[in-house]
């Protein structure tokens, strides 16, 4: 990015001094050709990158705050993006915002309270008021059934209804 400003700057001095024909004239209207294995290293370069970023079934991975062997006592534990591992929780309040996935590893629970809070209270929210409704409770009931059985649908693409 600093290199862009500080390339702006200069060519718009030059532009000044110079004058915009002779600018043009001697360097813009000037064809660069860069040699292939630029073009192919970048090309392999930018695959490279969104392979790492993306994970095999699709999703993008997120990096979560590892915490290791910790003991929470009474106090409010925001989940989203963090891991734990082997932890204890004795009388905390477990929080799901529901903006970051979380993960658990061997962990151990000792009267905790779990609260729903943004977007994950949102989504049961959505989900109470869909299995209010006869037309699609049948989706929610799928969606507990697929929660029991430990599996996880990929998104499908949303339909646009005219």
């Amino acid at each position: 990015m600093f290199f862009f400003t500080v390339f702006g700057g200069l060519a718009t001095l030059v532009g000044f001094f110079v004058g915009f024909k002779k600018l043009y004239r001697n360097y813009l209207s000037k064809q660069v050709s860069l040699p292939r294995w630029v073009l192919i290293l970048a090309g392999f370069g930018f695959c490279v990158l969104m392979l790492i970023r993306v994970s095999p079934e699709g999703e993008t991975q997120v990096d979560l705050t590892p915490l290791h062997d910790k003991i929470f006592g009474v106090q409010r534990v925001i989940l989203d993006g963090k891991l734990f591992a082997h932890c204890t929780f004795n009388g905390t309040e477990m929080i799901f915002r529901g903006k970051e996935p979380y993960s658990m590893v061997s962990c151990a629970f000792n009267d905790c309270k779990w609260t729903l809070t943004d977007n994950a209270a949102l989504t049961l929210g959505n989900f109470t008021a869909m299995y209010a409704s006869d037309a699609t409770r049948p989706v929610v009931e799928a969606t507990i059934q697929n929660i029991r059985m430990g599996v996880h649908p990929k998104p499908t693409i949303p339909i646009e209804i005219k």
